[in-house]
């Protein structure tokens, strides 16, 4: 799927101020787009209660470290301050939360680190759980989205089936950065919060701390992790390169596995071979300019936590050495103050630089989010208010005055057809390709919407059924069938899910195909293992995955049968068997049938409706439209034509017989002996002249012939 017209949505702006002049981008695209807090509700909804226990968790572990560094502090300074006049005591409000003595403190610490270390594996075990299944929610979330999307969908550039594919695989890499977008503001929030205050707390007790040394502290605090996130941003114009390389390749994959063997016929290994390569010293390359560039940024980022500490330390040290040196009173504090700076100025780093990487992340992996995201926003179709149920018994399909156009701009491919369909009669739609054949199916089902008209079932509007009930009693065996790699049974609960064997069975027999079944599998015929393409080893053949696909389309009892052109691909004795197929299953109900080949429909349909420039210009029983002028003649006679035979003879003569005969007793070949026959009559001439064609005798003549 193509996510280049994506752009990320900008941040308002004041007037006369450049956009990131007050925020970065990321923080502006975090506090004011609320599409992606959107997209994180649908990630977490699913196991919202683990999610909020895991980052609570998160949370309670962040403090509890904290807590306990403070305890150490706290500790160190007590025995140091020991001998000492008055001793060491904490200042300001950790007299609230330490214990009084130093021995009550040296084992609530050892109680705390053990405590810590026991919640952070029980929270990790926790957040494992939520991640797996927001993940596996997710990806069933799109995949389910993607089977109720239609086809203003699909008919988009982009949304092929490989692209597809590929967003519900990596749709956890979205996953990760959506929690991640309300947890971590929040979890990291609370944690530089507290670590500030500790961090204060400790400058608070060393002697003589001024106010600007505090300013300055926080600045540096809080400046220096956005400035290791904008040295950070190279990064994410080169991770766009590697997802770009990486779609490249994906697509010169699919284009060699799917169909290896036929390349191999055709000698193309070695054009395959090359441009595989090519796309893979693309990536190779995209590779390595996002790990060089990536290793850049991090080497500050991991630097950073150290060069702070090592300042505030200095600090320390050189604040308490001009105040007296660490000796007296000053011990025990200074120690404290050195402790807890040393424990928590790269805790609060680290929560910052996470807080940070939030941000970095989405830019990274935005196409792959706005994928996700675009699916989860799009509308599949839906019920009108008050939809009904199927009316009762009703089989009679109506068009009135039906149009249909793909879009505004384009002219109407169909324009105020009339038709309707009954119910025991077998109704073939004819037409040149692109005349709008198909397009009527799509509308009988509702993949597409009428531009004008109505299509009524039974005098109920189709549109005001509900789309399940539609899609129940309308049965369609598409040109190619889709078939999953699984049994038989498996591809038949396509089509209804509790089907039983029983009625899986019955289906089989209406149609003819069971003993097919039987034959490949006689101890279990419904365990028949199938492929989605029908290339395995003891697959069905194009003919019985067709007749199959007839029988699933009656496991439903469906009011209407559809018949997408179901000869395409098979040879001329499954067309037979095809036939029989459809005339059994089309028995009681109303069916359509759209085929190229015309003499099939000549033999099967008891009605024709041939479609031209949009409207239906000839209706009636297919043998007589074929014996008169008109546009179902001239399609027959192009068919034919194509096939190598052109002659369509429309006037009934009897078969000639050896002996004389007169003109009174043979009509118009009473002239002509055997012996003036011509020698190969599949290569006689039409009477008005032309190229030698073959005639295809009428099997009425030659039924009267033979008796």
């Amino acid at each position: 799927m193509s996510v280049t017209n994506i752009s990320q949505p900008s941040a308002p702006t004041r007037p006369g101020r450049r956009p990131g002049a007050v925020m970065s981008a990321a923080v502006a695209f975090y506090w004011w787009n609320r599409t992606l807090f959107r997209w994180a509700g649908v990630v977490i909804r699913p196991v919202l209660g683990i999610f909020v226990i895991a980052s609570a968790g998160e949370l309670l572990v962040n403090l509890g470290r904290q807590y306990q560094t403070a305890l150490l502090s706290s500790v160190v300074g007590r025995l140091a301050g020991q001998g000492a006049a008055g001793g060491a005591e904490p200042a300001g409000w950790l007299n609230a939360v330490l214990p009084d003595e130093s021995r009550q403190a040296a084992f609530l610490l050892v109680g705390v680190v053990v405590l810590v270390a026991l919640f952070h594996f029980i929270f990790r075990a926790v957040d494992a759980l939520a991640n797996s299944r927001m993940m596996a929610a997710l990806q069933a979330t799109v995949h389910d989205q993607l089977m109720r999307l239609g086809t203003q969908w699909y008919d988009r550039a982009g949304n092929d089936t490989g692209a597809n594919v590929q967003i519900v695989n990596l749709a956890p890499v979205a996953q990760q950065a959506l929690a991640l977008i309300v947890r971590s503001p929040l979890v990291e929030g609370i944690s530089v919060a507290t670590a500030f205050m500790l961090i204060f707390q400790g400058l608070a007790q060393l002697p003589h701390t001024p106010l600007w040394v505090e300013i300055l502290a926080a600045i540096l605090l809080l400046g220096l992790p956005v400035l290791g996130w904008q040295l950070s941003q190279p990064v994410r114009h080169a991770n766009e390169s590697v997802v770009s390389a990486q779609k490249s390749f994906l697509t010169e994959l699919l284009n060699s596995l799917s169909q290896p063997l036929a390349i191999q016929a055709l000698g193309g290994e070695r054009q395959r071979s090359t441009r595989i390569r090519e796309r893979l010293q693309t990536l190779a390359l995209a590779r390595f300019q996002t790990a060089v560039r990536g290793d850049a940024a991090n080497q500050f980022k991991s630097a950073l936590p150290f060069l702070l500490q090592a300042l505030f330390l200095v600090y320390a040290v050189v604040a308490t050495v001009q105040a007296g040196g660490l000796s007296g009173e000053s011990l025990g504090g200074s120690l404290q103050a050195i402790i807890l700076i040393q424990g928590l100025v790269p805790v609060a780093v680290q929560s910052i630089l996470s807080i940070i990487d939030i941000f970095t992340g989405i830019n990274q992996q935005w196409p792959m989010i706005a994928s996700v995201g675009e699916i989860l926003d799009a509308v599949p179709p839906g019920d009108a208010p008050n939809a009904t149920d199927w009316p009762r018994d009703a089989k009679n399909i109506r068009f009135q005055n039906v149009s249909f156009s793909y879009r505004p701009a384009l002219p109407l491919l169909l324009d105020g057809i009339n038709c309707e369909f009954t119910p025991g009669v077998i109704t073939a739609i004819a037409g040149a390709s692109g005349s709008g054949k198909s397009t009527t199916f799509q509308l009988l089902t509702r993949l597409r919407q009428p531009t004008g008209g109505s299509i009524t079932i039974g005098g109920t509007e189709l549109d005001s059924i509900r789309l399940d009930e539609v899609r129940r009693h309308i049965g369609i065996v598409h040109q190619s069938p889709p078939f999953l790699t699984d049994t038989v049974r498996a591809n038949f609960q396509l089509a209804k899910l509790d089907a039983t064997d029983v009625e899986i069975e019955a289906a089989c027999h209406k149609v003819g195909v069971w003993d097919v079944l039987v034959t490949k599998t006689p101890a279990a015929p419904l365990d028949q293992q199938m492929t989605h393409d029908g290339g395995g080893a003891n697959d069905f053949s194009g003919g019985e995955r067709r007749r199959l696909a007839i029988a699933r389309g009656l496991l439903s009892r469906p009011s209407l049968l559809l018949f997408d052109e179901p000869t395409a691909g098979i040879d001329s004795h499954t067309l037979e068997l095809v036939a029989d197929a459809i005339k059994r299953a089309s028995a009681g109900t109303t069916s359509i049938v759209i085929d190229h080949n015309l003499d099939f429909i000549l033999g099967l349909a008891d009605r024709v409706c041939v479609l031209s420039e949009g409207h239906f210009v000839q209706t009636g029983n297919p043998h007589q439209l074929a014996a008169q002028p008109g546009a179902f003649r001239e399609l027959l006679e192009a068919v034919r034509r194509l096939a190598g035979d052109a002659t369509m003879t429309t006037t009934s003569y009897p078969m000639p017989v050896l002996g004389a005969r007169t003109a009174s007793q043979d009509g118009p070949f009473s002239s002509v002996s055997m012996g003036q026959l011509p020698d190969n009559p599949s290569n006689t001439r039409p009477p008005s002249g032309g190229p030698p064609v073959r005639q295809r005798p009428d099997p009425d003549i030659a039924n009267e012939a033979t008796s």
